[in-house]
């Protein structure tokens, strides 16, 4: 048998939406929304959009790149997803990376664009998109000035031991009580690793189980905005 093997290109585009504050005068930052697996981003849109812009901020809501299948009543739909997992960390790492890679174009663009400053951009990502963005954050710090994580955990052991993360900006992960996809441990430990290593995070707890509730929308809210009013 003679066989031949190569690789070909196959590319897709993907849903961007950019959102601008009603009232004049400069934005205050730029907030990016990171949905969860199976997800669009219409859907942390409507959980988020009108409280964030009513804080004065610019906000980019990308699908993720990936096409996903999800089985939903008897029927069907397709999602999106930010990376490909099986347990494979090397796998896992490559394509959160190559996701990385594609958001950090499109933010500069939008930044420069609208005349944003580069260092004022926020990471927001619910569930799987929480892993992605802070996946972002650890491997980046430089580019954003903070990281929001819902019901999800960070990334805490690809943060090099020998590292002052001090320097990382401030961080805040909410998590459900009773959130029966990720343990509450799981998400508090991760925290606590960063935060012996002198990380600014705070970890907040909620009467909730694997959901984006409005209590934990107003406290992402009142974070971003006590950020905003320092510049």
């Amino acid at each position: 048998m003679d066989e031949q093997t190569w690789n070909s290109r196959f590319e897709i585009e993907v849903p961007m939406r950019l959102l601008r504050p009603a009232r004049p005068g400069p934005a205050r930052s730029l907030a990016v929304l990171l949905h969860g697996m199976g997800q669009n981003g219409t859907v942390i849109q409507r959980r988020l959009g009108e409280r964030l812009l009513a804080g004065g901020r610019h906000l980019l809501v990308p699908d993720g790149p990936l096409p996903f299948e999800k089985k939903l009543g008897d029927g069907r739909i397709v999602g999106r997803a930010w990376y490909l997992y099986t347990g494979d960390q090397e796998a896992f790492l490559e394509s959160a990376g190559r996701t990385s890679r594609w958001l950090e174009a499109e933010i500069d663009r939008v930044v420069a664009a609208e005349g944003l400053e580069p260092g004022r951009v926020h990471l927001v990502g619910y569930s799987q998109g929480g892993y992605q963005a802070g996946l972002m954050l650890l491997q980046s710090p430089e580019r954003y000035a903070s990281l929001v994580s819902v019901c999800s955990r960070l990334k805490a052991e690809i943060w090099p031991d020998d590292a002052d993360a001090s320097r990382l900006p401030p961080i805040l992960v909410l998590h459900g009580e009773h959130d029966e996809f990720l343990p509450r441990t799981a998400s508090e430990a991760s925290v606590a690793k960063l935060g012996a290593r002198g990380a600014p995070v705070d970890f907040r707890i909620f009467p909730s189980g694997h959901e984006f509730s409005a209590e934990q929308a107003d406290a992402l809210a009142g974070f971003l905005d006590d950020l905003d009013k320092s510049y």
